[in-house]
């Protein structure tokens, strides 16, 4: 994963690697990037400090995020990286 952020570092555009899947077998896409963090977001849960200063989620395509903050936070990427914040299979039904 490669990723860019806007002068004002409140804007952070994500690329996601190219044929990464679950264990399912179902492609990694940025609708299973979005969801994750949103469902973190609408827990109010211990974990709810995780997303604390997201404004947006934005899937602009299957390979691309976009997370929009409401100030700046330079301890973004460092938040995303315990194993609370990881990714689940987006897909109804299906188990990753």
């Amino acid at each position: 994963m490669s990723w860019t952020y806007s002068p004002d570092e409140k804007t952070y555009a994500f690329s996601l690697r190219p044929h990464v899947k679950f264990a399912s077998g179902n492609d990694l896409t940025s609708a299973d990037v979005k969801w994750s963090i949103e469902r973190v977001m609408n827990l109010y849960s211990t974990n709810h400090f995780l997303t604390d200063g997201i404004k947006t989620v934005f899937a602009p395509s299957p390979d691309r995020v976009v997370i929009t903050l409401k100030e700046p936070q330079p301890g973004l990427l460092a938040k995303r990286r315990p194993v609370r914040t990881r990714v689940l299979c987006f897909q109804p039904g299906v188990r990753a």
